[in-house]
């Protein structure tokens, strides 16, 4: 099993980020995500947290050396579960595939929590755990074929969501240039649209 753990920082209020992530398919440094579908979303009565389920269909990369166990490119889909409490500024989202696991099974956790001291920052920490059960003298050549996929999507990721920031900020400049009432027309999560 090996393990990745990342901290980074974007130049934007926890808000903006956190509308950022449900926003973030499609964007040009993601163009293996083929499809993203929201399964279930909920706001407890209680508490104010907002609780989405969502599948990203994402095309699937081989190692050169095990494309033979592959009649074509593999395609996988990927569960995301996702809170976000307002009130403590804090979102976790926790995605894993859910198949191709004895290959390869890849669990993602992000922590997106507003920067203690400059509420225009907003601080990521980005946990996973790679770990391969196929045996036959693979899994530690899987494992670190899917921490080297990972650590390179990490900054790919990165400049999705800044991509995704800055149309978001392009979106809301023009709403506020010509206002038509729709949230949902800036991507404000539980908007109609959503």
């Amino acid at each position: 099993m090996k393990f990745y753990s990342h901290t980074t920082e974007f130049d934007a209020p926890w808000a903006d980020v956190t509308c950022a992530i449900f926003n973030k398919y499609p964007n040009p440094f993601a163009a293996h995500v083929l499809q993203s579908d929201v399964l279930a979303r909920s706001v407890s009565p209680t508490t104010g947290v907002l609780t989405s389920v969502r599948m990203h269909v994402k095309a699937g990369a081989v190692p050169s050396w095990g494309k033979s166990l592959f009649k074509s490119p593999p395609v996988s889909c990927i569960l995301e579960d996702s809170t976000v409490d307002v009130r403590a500024r804090r979102m976790v989202t926790t995605t894993r595939n859910m198949d191709h696991r004895r290959f390869l099974f890849v669990q993602e956790t992000q922590v997106v929590e507003a920067h203690p001291t400059n509420p225009l920052i907003t601080r990521v920490v980005t946990t996973a755990r790679i770990s391969s059960n196929l045996g036959w003298g693979l899994t530690g050549r899987l494992e670190m074929f899917g921490l080297s996929r990972f650590t390179d999507n990490v900054h790919k990721s990165r400049l999705g969501m800044l991509h995704v920031l800055g149309t978001l900020r392009e979106r809301v400049k023009h709403h506020h240039r010509h206002p038509s009432g729709d949230a949902a027309a800036i991507g404000v999560p539980g908007a109609t649209g959503f």
